[in-house]
């Protein structure tokens, strides 16, 4: 979990994720849980890197999941941000 100051660009990165057969990665970023008082927004939904601008000042946490599809068709994987404010 990261302390996250006001106006900072966050910047979230899933390059290090890999498929076991090293085929082609699928990524899908989504942001799960965020307070009221925050309208904040990722960038890019479905690339492997990915930012947003704290506009509170707040927690972060990002957990991955990871999944194969068929052989050969490659991986997907899923990482799901929570913001909060404790």
């Amino acid at each position: 979990m990261a302390v996250i100051v006001l106006g900072t660009v966050v910047m979230l990165d899933g390059t290090q994720s890999y498929d076991i057969e090293s085929d082609p990665m699928t990524y899908c970023w989504v942001i799960i849980q965020q307070p009221a008082e925050s309208s904040a927004a990722l960038d890019d939904l479905t690339s492997s890197t990915t930012s947003f601008v704290a506009d509170v000042c707040l927690y972060c946490r990002v957990a991955g999941r990871g999944s194969t599809g068929p052989r050969g068709r490659g991986g997907v994987v899923g990482f799901r941000v929570v913001l909060d404010l404790n």
